[in-house]
């Protein structure tokens, strides 16, 4: 359980991240 809430941690920061650029390019 724990190992999987560390993955949704990541997919979270790294879905943030794209979006981030994806504003940052619009």
């Amino acid at each position: 359980m724990n190992n999987q809430d560390r993955k949704s941690k990541k997919t979270l920061i790294r879905t943030s991240q794209l979006e981030k650029k994806k504003n940052g390019k619009e």
